[in-house]
């Protein structure tokens, strides 16, 4: 419901002229700006919730994970049950694990509900590549995030506070914490629409 709200900046603009609706946009923003205390700023301990980065194939709101998964089911859902038969998998089948695809929705489709439908676990452990670590230098560990939350379509996900624990296990030469890969990665946040669902 809250990545819904967010989309909808200001309904009531659309009978406007684009221009005119440019220029209220701008004199909202500017009096936003000469009003820092109808403004409040985030603080150090302010909650930080991970946006999805790539909306480009994938879904970021509930609308369009619902579509989503209309359309995968439409065009593909007899292959789909096909395969979770043959497979002897029913819906009540519980999977303690899953390696899934990230790929764009329209090449991987079938293949999210597929590997992601049977878990029903309510605290996971996500792993997915990093296309940019080369960018940053990294190269042979585990990367976390320090998010507080990450933005689902549906709601935020609160991050387990297993990560800070088994961090404090792992030796620190095999992990490290990056705010900034894990805000241009979008692996794990493809995931998240068909793990809400």
């Amino acid at each position: 419901a809250n990545s819904q709200k967010a989309c909808i900046l200001c309904p009531w603009f659309s009978g406007i002229s684009k221009n005119t609706n440019i220029l209220l946009i701008l004199a909202i923003l500017f009096s936003i700006a000469l009003f820092p205390a109808c403004n409040p700023q985030l603080t150090d301990d302010s909650p930080t919730i991970r946006p999805p980065v790539d909306s480009i194939g994938f879904a970021t709101t509930a609308h369009q994970t619902d579509r989503v998964m209309k359309l995968i089911m439409h065009r593909q859902g007899q292959l789909l049950q096909k395969m979770m038969t043959r497979a002897r998998i029913s819906p009540d089948d519980i999977f303690k694990a899953s390696i899934c695809p990230h790929d764009d929705y329209a090449y991987a489709s079938y293949l999210y509900p597929a590997a992601l439908k049977n878990i029903k676990a309510k605290t996971l452990f996500l792993f997915g590549v990093a296309h940019k670590a080369a960018k940053y230098n990294i190269d042979n560990k585990l990367v976390f995030d320090d998010y507080d939350y990450w933005q689902g379509p549906y709601d935020t996900i609160r991050v387990s506070p297993l990560r800070d624990r088994l961090m404090e296990k792992l030796p620190e030469e095999q992990y490290m914490v990056s705010h900034e890969l894990h805000s241009v990665e979008h692996s794990l946040e493809a995931l998240l629409p068909f793990l809400q669902n």
